[in-house]
């Protein structure tokens, strides 16, 4: 059988990790691999240590912001603060010492931003790649369980580990910023004559560029300013295949269904013209920079009042409800599925 680029057709991933992964002979591993669970977590005594490993293979431009971006994301669903990075970066034959230094500084000054340290990784020059990758590994720490003890002054964030199997029907979807952000930046910056040859101009493509930067693609940010703000049971990083396969993977994840309602779904106004351009849906399009917050209903306001508070979007999108219901939006009354797993949009377009 021969695959089409972008993740393992989720049939086929579910039989892998089935087959394949041995996480359940270590007690101290608190969660086997999963289709939707974004990180591993590992029992280190008082504190779990959180650990996240994901390429970057679509971008060249900005691919050490994008590569420590991806993977801290994923570290913040389980409610850790990421601390330590490593990567392993190819690159193609005949790329200069300016190529990898450009990568080299783009990863210090965003592990600089975010507090995180760099602790080492491999880099070299393969004729195995035709373009440069990056591949990264972060990791974080979090407690088990609240502390009975008064927190010292200067002490590691005493934050509490995030586990999907406390989702419960009606608990509250909420949505971290748009979705396709990540599209919206990485189509701008790879793909500047194809959006020419559709009639944007050179203004259109500049602010889309910022995508990556604002609203950004970081999450993690807004994540730990959440998870601090309100008790939260499941969080989701959308990547690829965008909101609507990071919704199926929370569905099969959690055992529950949702009920959504489409027009709480931010699409930013650059993001819609591009999909209106190119036939695209924005539920399934490389979202980075979103993330998917399931919270009991009374924790939500203060939930999203954090996350506001740092100037950035949060709305509640839907609720959780039985998994025999499925997923559904919410339309004029009428109960509309959502699709199930789809390959990513953008690779219409890449």
């Amino acid at each position: 059988m021969k695959l089409k680029n972008g993740k393992l057709p989720p049939d086929l991933l579910r039989d892998f990790l089935y087959k394949y992964t041995n996480a359940k002979n270590d007690p101290r591993v608190r969660n086997a691999p999963a289709l939707g669970d974004d990180a591993a977590v590992i029992d280190m005594g008082t504190y779990c240590m959180v650990s996240k490993t994901d390429p970057i293979t679509m971008a060249v431009e900005n691919l050490g912001y994008y590569v420590v971006n991806v993977n801290a994301n994923d570290v913040a669903t389980k409610g850790a603060v990421p601390r330590w990075f490593q990567s392993t970066l190819l690159f193609p034959e005949g790329s200069s010492k300016d190529d990898i230094e450009r990568v080299f500084f783009d990863i210090k000054k965003t592990c600089e931003e975010l507090g995180i340290s760099i602790i080492g990784g491999h880099t070299e020059i393969t004729p195995v790649v035709k373009k440069p990758v990056a591949i990264g590994n972060m990791m974080g720490e979090v407690l088990k369980q609240p502390l009975t003890t008064e927190v010292k002054k200067g002490e590691v964030e005493k934050e509490h580990l995030i586990t999907p199997d406390k989702v419960a029907d009606g608990d509250d979807i909420i949505l971290l910023k748009g979705i396709a952000i990540e599209a919206t930046g990485l189509i701008a910056n790879e793909k500047i004559d194809l959006l020419k040859s559709k009639g944007f101009d050179q203004a259109f493509i500049t602010r889309c560029k910022e995508y990556l930067r604002n609203p950004g693609i970081n999450a993690s940010v807004p994540a730990i300013a959440a998870f601090r703000a309100g008790k939260i049971h499941a969080m989701h990083d959308p990547t690829e295949g965008g909101l609507g396969n990071a919704l199926n993977e929370l569905s099969e994840l959690t055992g529950n269904g949702f009920k959504l309602y489409q027009e709480r779904i931010k699409v930013y106004p650059e993001t819609k013209q591009i999909c209106d351009a190119f036939g695209l849906d924005p539920l399934f399009l490389l979202a980075s920079g979103a993330m998917v917050i399931i919270a009991p209903p009374e924790e939500t306001i203060k939930i999203v009042r954090a996350i506001r508070n740092i100037k950035m979007d949060a709305a509640v999108i839907g609720s959780v409800v039985g998994k025999k219901e499925g997923i559904y939006f919410m339309q004029s009354g009428a109960k509309i599925p959502m699709k199930g797993y789809q390959e990513d949009e953008i690779l219409k377009v890449l």
